[in-house]
This record gives C-alpha cells, structure tokens and sequence, in this order.
C-alpha cells in the first residue's frame, strides 16, 4: 500500500526550480516514506529527484512497473526530472566472476526497467574490493562491456568517483570506455583532493555531480552531511565549479534538516 504524504511532514520555504544554471536534485529518501510521498513532497521545489535503488542483490528489490509509471506520471505537472542512482550492495568489479555476473545482469535489468522515466543520468558505483589499480581497470572494463551487450546507453550511465580510491582511477576506465562521470565533490573532500583539477580535467564528461557537507566526527571523517559543516576555505574551489557547471546538481543529504541547511549555504554562496 502506497504511504500518504504526511502532513507533518516539514516543507522546503522556496521554490528552486530554474534558478541555477544548473539543475538542482536532492534524493528520493529525504523523509522517512518511500519514493512517492517523497516526490510528491520534494518534486514542487526542485527540478530533479535522485532516485535511490540501492539494492540489487535480490531481484524482489527491483522496481516493479506499477512504482515506475507512478513516477513518471509524477514528472510532467510538476514539470521534474529523474537521475537513477543503481545498486550499492553488488560489486561489478568483485574478484568472484560469479559475483560480477549477477551484478551485470541485475544492474542491466533495472536499467531497462527505468528507461522509460527518461533519467538524466544513471548513476554507478565501481567498488573496489583490494587488488592493483591494473586489477581494479581490467574488472570494471569488462563488466562495462557486459553492460553495453545488454543494453546499457552510453549516454545515461556515469560512473561516480568514490573516496576509497584516487579519481584517477575511475578517469582511466572513463577514457578506455567511454561513459561519463558523476563527479562527487564531497568524496574528494574526503580525500582531500585538489577540487578544480579533478573537475577541469573531466569537464567535458561530467554531466552530474554530487555535493555533501565534510565534517570530523568521534575522530574521523563523515560525509553525507549538510552544506553547513564545509570548512570556509572549501567553498571557493566550489563556488567557481557550481558557477561552470551546467548539468545537474544532486545534494546527496539523507534528511529534512541537512536539505534544508543545504540549500541555504547554496543560495548564499552563489547569489
């Protein structure tokens, strides 16, 4: 039975649809509902929702047709987009071919099931499970190539830099296969990464980045937070991206009160 969008639910305060250049998107899983009372809440202020589908490992987890013409009977008044953010707990690079199989052909089913949403992008993890970067190239390389005998449009899939192993990496499958990139800007944070060089040397391919706050908590690093806990001397490399960017923008915060601080330091920082 579909959830009720519920009243007590907090409202965003402003309208955000068209005022960057680029277009702004937050996640499907902002308040504690599923896809569609979310939508229905978040869809009037922004122009894209990052819909989550984050596991694969079992098919019953897959999106069924009702769900997908829900939502995309959704997009039209509300005049909103789609990015599909594809499974986190499957590895299309895992050492076990076995692994790697089911990741391909689970990941080339819901590809197919999402088609018809018209998604902006289709978001995709390449986990590192250990090895060489020679390794970690040659595996992700050959589940790609799986991908595109199934089916999978080069033009829809970007594939996301992620903290646990230098952006280089993901730039040598990118340039041996040909996808783009979702250029997470708070997993170089993480990194420390130098911002700007990352994003000038892939501008070209980047057709969707992710933004989170950084922060230090019980001694280490945390992501996934609000705007609001970025360190000053991190927002000017971030102002002059977001200011070249063009593509679309995900906030990639996981509830009401890290959104709504978000947008606050994002209208102020490119006013």
């Amino acid at each position: 039975m579909e959830q009720p969008v519920q009243a007590s639910f907090p409202e965003l305060s402003r309208v955000l649809k068209g005022r960057f250049p680029f277009r702004l998107a937050c996640p499907s899983f902002i308040y504690p509902a599923d896809y569609l009372p979310n939508v229905r809440k978040l869809g009037p202020y922004l122009d894209e929702i990052e819909l989550l589908f984050l596991e694969g490992r079992h098919r019953q987890h897959l999106p069924d047709g009702q769900l997908i013409r829900r939502l995309k009977s959704l997009a039209g008044p509300m005049d909103l987009s789609y990015n599909v953010h594809l499974f986190t707990d499957i590895s299309l690079c895992a050492h076990n071919e076995q692994e790697r199989e089911q990741a391909v052909d689970h990941t080339a089913c819901l590809l197919s099931r999402v088609e018809s949403l018209d998604p902006s992008a289709c978001v995709l993890h390449l986990e590192w499970q250990g090895g060489t970067r020679k390794e970690f190239v040659s595996l992700g390389l050959q589940s790609l190539q799986r991908l595109q005998e199934q089916g999978a449009v080069l033009k829809r899939l970007a594939i996301e830099n992620l903290e646990s192993y230098p952006a280089a990496w993901i730039e040598e499958i990118l340039d041996r296969s040909g996808f783009g990139l979702c250029c997470d800007l708070g997993h170089l944070l993480m990194q420390g990464a130098d911002l700007l060089e990352v994003y000038e040397r892939n501008r070209s391919r980047t057709g969707i980045m992710h933004l989170h706050g950084v922060c230090e908590r019980d001694g280490a690093l945390k992501d996934h937070v609000g705007l609001d806990r970025l360190q000053a001397g991190q927002l000017p490399q971030i102002k002059m991206i977001l200011n070249d960017f063009q593509g679309v923008l995900c906030l990639e915060v996981f509830n009401f009160e890290d959104l709504r601080a978000s947008l606050a330091v994002l209208e102020a920082l490119l006013d």
